[in-house]
C-alpha cells in the first residue's frame, strides 16, 4: 500500500493497539501508529482511514484537526458517544464485541465502497451452453479493460479453468476459499487467483475439495464487489442457499433457454425461482434447426429476451485444444448484449 494511503491508529493503550493492529492485518493493511494528537497531526489528512482509541478521541476532537471521512473510534471499555460525535466518527466500536463490524468497516475504507456488476448465468437444461457463455462474457469484458472475476459456482460442471484452457495456472480454488477463515480482501483475492488479460477465475480443484458453502459465496462476492468491475457467476441448475447467495447480489440473472417445448416446460419452474430472488432476470434463447423461434419462446416465458445463441460446430474443438471459447461469434454477440444490459457496453 502507498504510504499516503496507510491507515492511522491513534492510541496509547497497548491492549487496544494490539487488537486494532490485528484487525488491520485481517484486511491486509499496516497502519501508522501515533500515541497522541500532536504526533497524529502529520498523517491525519492523508491516512486511508483513522482509528482513534477511546483514550485519545477527546484530545483529537479538541485539537482542531480538519474534519475527514473514514474515522472510527475504538474502545475496550465504556463507550464515549459524545467524544466520537465531536470527532466526526462514522462508528464507535467496542472491542472485541464489534470485531466483525470493525473488519468490514476497515475493509470498505481501504478498498472503496463501489459495487461491481454481477451477472449470473445458468441453463434451463443441460447442454445449452450457459457455462460457455459465462466464459465468453468474462473474456469479452476483459478485452474491454474491465477487471472481471469469473466464478465457477457449478461444482459438477468440470471446471471453468479447464474451459478457458487455464487449468495449469497456479492459484486458489474453491477448496482453499472454504478453508480461509475471516473476511476476504478483494485486493488479496486478485493476487491469489489464476488470472490472464484482466480475467480472474475461481474454479474447483481436481481433487474434489471444497463445498458449496453459501457463506463462502457471500464472502467472495463481498470482496469482489470492491475490487472488480464485473463478476460473472456460472450457476448450477438448482435453487438452494448457494445459488441464492449469488442471485441476491446479481445485477442481472440470465437463463439460457432451449427453443423446444420440453426445455421450455423445464425452464418455467427455474425462471420462477430465479425471478423471486434476483433483482432483474432475462433469457437467452438457444435455437436449433426446426425448433421454436425466438418470438415463440419469448411469449412462453414472459421474460425479456436478451440474445440468441446458435450452434457453433467449431466451439467444442477449440475448447478441447485449449484455445478456449472466445472465438465463437454467436457467443460474443450474446456477451455484448449482456454487457449492454448492465450498462457496460461502452467500456473499452
Amino acid at each position: 500500500m502507498d504510504d499516503l494511503a496507510r491507515p492511522l491508529v491513534v492510541t496509547a493503550d497497548d491492549r487496544l493497539l494490539d487488537q486494532v493492529l490485528r484487525l488491520c492485518a485481517a484486511v491486509g493493511v499496516t497502519p501508522t501508529v501515533a500515541a497522541d494528537a500532536r504526533s497524529a497531526a502529520r498523517a491525519w489528512r492523508t491516512a486511508g482511514f483513522v482509528v482513534a482509541g477511546g483514550d485519545t478521541a477527546g484530545e483529537l476532537a479538541r485539537a482542531g484537526l480538519a474534519r475527514r471521512a473514514s474515522v472510527f473510534v475504538a474502545t475496550t471499555g465504556d463507550a464515549s458517544y459524545a467524544e466520537a460525535f465531536a470527532l466526526g466518527a462514522e462508528l464507535l466500536l467496542t472491542l472485541p464485541t464489534d470485531e466483525d463490524r470493525a473488519v468490514e468497516a476497515f475493509g470498505a475504507a481501504t478498498e472503496g465502497r463501489g459495487e461491481a456488476c454481477v451477472v449470473s448465468l445458468t441453463g434451463a437444461c443441460g447442454g445449452v451452453g450457459a457455462s460457455t457463455l459465462a466464459g465468453v462474457l468474462a473474456l469479452t469484458a476483459g478485452r474491454r479493460g474491465l477487471r472481471t472475476l469469473l466464478l465457477d459456482a457449478d461444482e459438477l460442471g468440470g471446471g471453468l479453468d479447464l474451459l478457458l484452457g487455464r487449468e495449469d495456472h497456479e492459484g486458489l480454488r474453491w477448496g482453499d476459499v472454504d478453508a480461509t477463515p475471516g473476511r476476504l480482501s478483494g485486493e488479496s483475492l486478485r493476487r491469489v487467483l489464476p488470472s490472464h488479460d484482466d480475467v480472474w477465475v475461481l474454479s474447483w480443484g481436481r481433487d474434489g475439495s471444497g463445498t458449496a458453502d453459501p457463506a463462502a459465496m457471500a464472502a467472495v462476492l463481498s470482496a469482489a464487489a470492491r475490487s472488480f468491475d464485473l463478476v460473472v457467476v456460472d450457476l448450477p441448475r438448482r435453487l438452494d442457499a448457494w445459488s441464492s447467495a449469488a442471485l441476491a447480489r446479481s445485477t442481472l440473472a440470465a437463463v439460457v433457454v432451449p427453443g423446444e417445448v420440453r426445455g421450455l416446460a423445464g425452464a418455467a419452474r427455474l425462471l420462477a425461482g430465479v425471478r423471486a430472488t434476483a433483482p432483474a432476470t432475462g433469457v437467452l434463447v438457444r435455437t436449433r434447426p426446426r425448433g421454436l423461434d425466438v418470438p415463440a419462446v419469448a411469449e412462453a416465458v414472459q421474460v425479456p429476451v436478451l440474445g440468441r445463441l446458435r450452434d457453433d460446430r467449431r466451439l467444442a474443438a477449440a475448447v478441447d485444444l485449449g484455445d478456449g471459447p472466445g472465438r465463437s461469434r454467436t457467443h460474443r454477440r450474446c456477451a455484448d448484449a449482456l454487457l449492454e444490459a448492465v450498462g457496460l457496453a461502452g467500456e473499452r
